[in-house]
């Protein structure tokens, strides 16, 4: 089963997403953008990293392109995905793409 990093995420979504997960055999852990580093992960990394980009912070701006650099050194893994609870549009989108995931918005 697939080991899956939440960043950035509210309690709420935390507790809905790891409950989801674990139902499926996942191993989930959580994580907050300015207080952790991406690096933080680079011993045990995760199968897939979801990031919460809804606020767009400069700490999320960090984390990511902290996933990029791990991703540059050791390859594809992990996977990222890129969620936003706000509608921003198709640039919003697309500009998230760029740096190395995929986007999805969730409502």
């Amino acid at each position: 089963m697939a080991t899956i990093a939440l960043v950035q995420f509210d309690a709420q979504a935390n507790s809905r997403f790891t409950e989801f997960f674990r139902a499926q055999h996942h191993t989930v852990t959580v994580q907050v953008a300015n207080q952790q580093s991406a690096r933080s992960l680079h011993s045990a990394l995760p199968d897939v990293v979801i990031v919460n980009v809804s606020s767009e912070s400069n700490a999320i701006r960090r984390y990511v392109a902290e996933l990029r650099d791990i991703r540059a050194e050791r390859g594809p893994r992990p996977m990222v995905l890129f969620v936003s609870f706000v509608y921003r549009g198709a640039r919003f989108e697309l500009d998230w793409e760029h740096k190395g995931g995929r986007f999805v918005y969730v409502f």
